[in-house]
């Protein structure tokens, strides 16, 4: 993530999960773990696959063709 997290693009993630934040809310959330964020940003791309864990098992599984 290269850009600064806002309360809009919080506001926006959690509706995309059916959760409606008030935008109080979705700011104080962008700046609690804004920080956090990017922290991570040096790293963004670089990660082994392995780094995301929800399809790991698949592709260890996988038959080469």
């Amino acid at each position: 993530m290269s850009e600064k997290l806002t309360g809009d693009t919080v506001a926006a993630m959690a509706a995309l999960a059916g959760q409606e934040l008030q935008p109080s809310s979705a700011e104080r959330i962008a700046l609690a773990i804004g920080p956090a964020l990017a922290g991570f940003a040096p790293t963004e791309g670089t990660l082994p696959f392995a780094a995301e864990p929800s399809g790991f098992v698949v592709a260890q599984r996988a038959v080469p063709s």
